[in-house]
C-alpha cells in the first residue's frame, strides 16, 4: 500500500456542533501518510456527479455556462463552481471545452 487515509473525525455522534471531516465548503478533509515516512493533512473538493453541472441543479444547461463565461478568463483562484472544470485554478478554453462537452446532459 503507498499511503493510509484516516478521516480527521469519523462523525457527529449526538453533537450537531462537533467538527467534522466535512468542511463548510463541502470538502473531505483527511489525514494521509505515506510509506515515505511523509504525511499531512488534505482537502479534497467533492465535485457533483453531473460533470459540467456547476451550480448542481442536475443538468448541464445555460446557466451553467453563463455561469462558466462570467469566470472565463481567471489567471488564478478559479473554483470548480467558477467553472474550473479541470481544477488547474483558471478558467479557460480546456473548462468551456468539457462543459460543452455534457451540455445539454440531465441527471435521470
Amino acid at each position: 500500500m503507498l499511503f493510509h487515509l484516516t478521516p480527521l473525525v469519523s462523525a457527529r455522534g449526538c453533537d450537531e456542533n462537533a467538527p467534522t471531516s466535512f468542511n463548510d465548503q463541502e470538502g473531505l478533509a483527511f489525514f494521509a501518510s505515506f510509506v515515505d515516512g511523509s504525511a499531512g493533512i488534505f482537502v479534497a473538493t467533492l465535485l457533483p456527479e453531473l460533470a459540467g453541472d456547476l451550480d448542481g441543479d442536475g443538468d448541464v444547461d445555460l446557466a451553467d455556462l453563463a455561469q462558466l463565461l462570467a469566470h472565463y478568463g481567471m489567471t488564478s483562484g478559479a473554483q470548480y463552481e467558477d467553472g474550473d472544470r479541470d481544477g488547474d485554478g483558471d478558467g479557460d478554453l480546456s473548462d468551456l471545452a468539457a462543459l460543452l462537452a455534457n451540455y445539454g446532459t440531465a441527471c435521470p
